[in-house]
């Protein structure tokens, strides 16, 4: 059989329900994937079988720590962890003679893409159950053997056909052949939120409370002990259509006086600059996952990667503070005062008479009570662009987190710094008339994906508009010498 007489075997799926534009048809769970596999020849085949799979690949590449010839290590690594097959019934293949005279044998498929791994690892976490969504990011690698596309990190859903076939007849001394043909397929799945992360789990992960003491002075004398914590706030959830979405956290500040005389006015002269970033941490790796990746788990020569980018939120300024005295557990006041939290109000209002508020917080008690000016501020976390959500599989997860820089003034210039997870979550719910909705526009629909070549393969795009390089999240960082370093890529 020469190259001009070379069957050629090709997957036309059908469209429609995804988008009638194959450029941004994305499918989801539980969405019907259906078309047709054709197959043209100029001579008459056998077919002896045919296959068609939905399957759901990883391809990662890393540089490991380890040189040869003087240039480090490129390791590759591919894992299915996603397959679904059905055989096509030979009495299902068709035959027809095109106007040109070739033959054509065509057979239908049909898909329902399953909600959940078809064979997960039965040690794996329950957030890695489920679909991980189309990704490609970094610098993609082509096996010059195989022609596959790695990248750092790469998943990729395809639609596979297998045909095995005799060309010129059924004679037994016919040739056999076996043909294969794939079609990239773009899977964004709908997930679900899980109870708050265990932190506890992660002890250099994240950071929920910072306390330090206040002066006015470097060399003048504490004022009390501020402290400022916050905990892992309600889902950034994206409902079907939406690109934007938004959620609210909820920061905390305690103030514990030195000395109750001048504890009001000095809450009165603070003002505090909040700087937020959704931190978006990719891991990625050439082996398995033990449990649920962290940055603890990365070393110089392990295989675990880290790409660490940010998205920087709206920066708050909190002149005014509405505070409240809140008496400690056990404290001799409970006796004598039927009220345990005292309103100050700092924020468009008058605030209360100073003796007055020396009489409520010492009553004549043989042990002075004690206790702490408490606040809490909430903080809209709002996103303007739709973020894939938050997934694990074996070799790659998408965590987030939210970080806060605040930074105090009123008094010597302190810095807190806090870092909680986050979870972003596609919801299946069909809200278009949410508030929070808008027309899609075509640079909108799917900003996690573009098209790198005529394979179809999909890139996850920078976020050019909305994130800060790591450059110049490094910048912002520098307000204070002491401040920790910002996050970094480790390839």
């Amino acid at each position: 059989m020469d190259s001009k007489e070379a069957p050629c075997l090709q997957i036309l799926l059908d469209y429609t329900a995804a988008n009638p534009d194959p450029e941004h048809a994305v499918w989801k769970p539980a969405d019907t994937l259906s078309g047709r596999i054709e197959l043209s020849n100029n001579d008459y085949l056998v077919i002896e079988e045919m296959t068609v799979c939905f399957e759901g690949v990883s391809r990662n590449w890393i540089l490991e720590a380890i040189f040869i010839e003087g240039k480090p290590k490129l390791t590759k690594a591919e894992h299915k962890f996603h397959s679904q097959a059905q055989d096509i019934f030979l009495t299902n293949i068709s035959q027809r003679v095109s106007p040109a005279g070739d033959f054509i044998y065509e057979a239908p498929f049909h898909f329902l893409i399953s909600r959940v791994l078809a064979k997960p690892d039965p040690y794996s976490p329950q957030q890695c159950l489920q679909l991980p969504p189309s990704l490609e990011h970094g610098n993609p690698v082509i096996d010059e053997s195989t022609g596959k596309r790695f990248a750092q990190p790469n998943i990729a859903y395809y639609l596979r056909v297998t045909v095995s076939i005799k060309a010129g007849g059924e004679e037994e001394d016919s040739s056999s052949k076996t043909l294969e043909s794939s079609l990239p397929v773009t899977v964004t799945p709908y997930t679900e939120e899980f109870p708050p992360t265990e932190t506890k789990d992660f002890p250099f992960e994240f950071k929920e409370q910072e306390s330090k003491a206040l002066r006015r002075s470097l060399t003048g004398s504490s004022l009390g002990v501020m402290k400022l914590s916050m905990h892992e706030p309600p889902a950034l959830t994206y409902n079907l259509g939406c690109t934007r979405s938004s959620t609210e956290a909820q920061l905390k500040l305690e103030f514990e006086p030195a000395s109750s005389c001048d504890a009001h006015q000095s809450l009165q002269g603070l003002s505090f600059t909040i700087r937020s970033w959704i931190r978006v941490k990719t891991f990625y790796s050439v082996k398995s996952f033990p449990k649920l990746p962290s940055q603890s788990m990365m070393s110089l020569r392990g295989t675990l990667r880290l790409r660490d980018e940010a998205l920087k939120l709206e920066t708050r300024t909190i002149l005014d503070a509405s505070w409240g005295y809140t008496f400690d557990s056990g404290s001799s006041s409970k006796d004598t005062c039927p009220d345990l939290t005292f309103q100050m109000v700092t924020s468009g209002g008058e605030p209360v008479d100073r003796d007055t508020l020396q009489r409520q917080l010492q009553p004549s008690t043989t042990d002075p009570p004690t206790g702490r000016w408490t606040t809490i501020l909430g903080l809209p976390i709002k996103v303007d662009t739709r973020l894939l959500p938050t997934f694990c599989s074996s070799i790659v997860a998408r965590l987030y987190t939210v970080q806060l820089r605040i930074k105090v003034k009123g008094v010597r210039q302190e810095h807190f710094k806090l870092e909680v997870p986050l979870q972003v979550i596609h919801s299946s719910l069909d809200r278009h008339q949410s508030a929070t909705a808008g027309p899609v526009r075509e640079d909108q629909r799917f900003p996690g994906f573009r098209r790198a070549s005529a394979a179809s393969c999909f890139s996850e795009e920078s976020m050019v508009k909305q994130s800060y390089s790591l450059l110049e999240l490094a910048e912002e960082f520098q307000e204070s010498e002491h401040d920790d370093p910002p996050p970094h890529y480790r390839r």
